[in-house]
């Protein structure tokens, strides 16, 4: 398994006990592994990409609740469709896939970059 871009060898194989290597970061602390950083920055990645999920959809969907209107359903379906890209980094993210994630994630800045140069004023349609 990689780890800070070297391969961690099982402690077992270098002649040592499994808890050895977390004694020299010295008395009664234990230094973090590489699998458990990659697991927190995972849940941490899982619940940003959950809440902008939910910060994308949610409105819309409400609004078109409380106010049912053909133009309320077609914008809360668009958010919808926006939304996706956000869940499927949270899946990705929940799944243990940073690289997937931050794919994601760049996607999504882009769509909204792209987004956003398109309703400047005075470009032409």
């Amino acid at each position: 398994r990689r780890c800070g871009g070297t391969l961690a060898a099982p402690a077992r194989r270098r002649g040592r006990a499994p808890g050895d290597r977390h004694r020299a970061a010295g008395p009664g602390r234990r230094r973090p592994t590489c699998a458990i950083v990659v697991a927190v920055v995972a849940r941490v990645a899982a619940v940003a990409a959950a809440a902008a999920y939910v910060a994308t959809c949610l409105p819309r969907q409400a609004e078109t609740a409380v106010a049912p209107s053909a133009r309320n359903a077609r914008t809360a379906t668009g958010a919808g469709i926006r939304a996706m890209v956000p869940l499927q980094a949270a899946w990705a993210a929940r799944g243990g896939s940073l690289v997937s994630t931050a794919a994601l994630a760049g996607v999504e800045v882009a769509g909204r970059l792209l987004r956003r140069a398109g309703r400047r004023p005075g470009r032409s349609r």
